[in-house]
This record gives structure tokens, C-alpha cells and sequence, in this order.
């Protein structure tokens, strides 16, 4: 398991997996500062320096990335 799976065992709110398309397994983020898997609700951002965060699906998708740093853990 990695870091964003357990980031999602933790919160149950982000649903499950996007089980199809892009986002549907964990991929690198366009910067290639960290890694982002999609989930229902949300999408689980790793990177070395900040550990797992979730961003809500209203606030920023993958490959917003500019977005998606300046969403935090609610």
C-alpha cells in the first residue's frame, strides 16, 4: 500500500477509487513534484514534502496542480 491509500483508509468520505480512465490508479503529477490517485469525492495528493492531502472535487482536479496545493486537509 502506499501513502495515498492509507491517506484514504483514514478518510472514508473521499469514496472509493475512480475505477476507470484517467486518475483511476495512482499517477505523477504533471509538475513531477509528487503523485495523485482520484477517489468520488476527492483526490489524494502525495508529495516527499507534504505527506498525503486530500483536495475536495469542487475545489481542483488532477492536473490543475496550481489548484491543487493550496487545498488543504479539512
Amino acid at each position: 500500500m502506499s501513502a495515498i491509500d492509507d491517506k484514504w483508509h483514514q478518510i472514508p468520505w473521499v469514496g472509493n477509487p475512480k475505477d476507470e480512465g484517467a486518475g483511476s490508479a495512482e499517477m505523477a503529477l504533471p509538475d513531477g513534484r509528487g503523485r495523485a490517485r482520484d477517489f468520488d469525492n476527492a483526490t489524494i495528493y502525495w508529495t516527499p514534502q507534504t505527506g498525503p492531502r486530500d483536495a475536495r472535487r469542487h475545489s481542483c482536479q488532477v492536473g490543475q496542480d496550481s489548484m491543487a496545493w493550496l487545498s488543504a486537509d479539512r
